[in-house]
């Protein structure tokens, strides 16, 4: 793809919210318009708005690249809660280069082990998020912050609740 890639949509021209994206992202070809690379969103308009999404999987591309917006074309867009990791499950180092400067960076494990409350989310169980953590064998394990939709009984059943957080955006 030579342009405008994003790991949920390439261009967004509405509202992008409560989203996130763990695969790689990357436009790396030769032709015109090989930019415009991010996590969640290659390009953001003019009445674009992002909020409340994170991205864990590598992104690359030859310019405007970012961690989770490629290129920001909205200077009036207000960007609430949006980050990207720095690192992958085993610790390498992936997106250093956040052309946007939209997102917050954080490492994979301070994804999973943030607070979701210290970010404007609610912590009474009304919320689009969810991070679980458990005690391991003897380490303390975490999620990333999981949509509510994606909650199975499956996972409740598996995961012990040492640690359960709520989230939900505050507009």
């Amino acid at each position: 793809v030579n342009g405008n890639v994003g790991g949920v949509v390439g261009a967004n021209y509405g509202t992008i919210s409560n989203v996130y994206n763990t695969g790689a992202v990357s436009s790396n070809g030769n032709g015109i318009g090989i930019g415009n690379v991010g996590g969640v969103v290659g390009i953001n308009g003019t009445e674009g708005t992002v909020s409340n999404t994170y991205n864990t999987g590598a992104v690359s591309g030859r310019s405007n690249v970012g961690g989770v917006i490629g290129v920001n074309n909205n200077d009036l867009a207000t960007f609430i809660n949006n980050w990207y990791a720095t690192t992958n499950a085993v610790g390498n180092t992936i997106n250093q280069k956040n052309d946007s400067g939209v997102g917050t960076a954080r490492t994979l494990n301070e994804l999973k082990y943030m607070d979701l409350s210290a970010y404007g989310f609610d912590a009474n169980g009304n919320t689009a998020w969810r991070t679980y953590a458990t005690n391991g064998s003897d380490t303390l394990v975490a999620t990333t912050p999981m949509l509510q939709a994606f909650k199975s009984t499956a996972l409740d059943d598996v995961i012990t609740h040492d640690k359960v957080q709520y989230g939900t955006a505050e507009s």
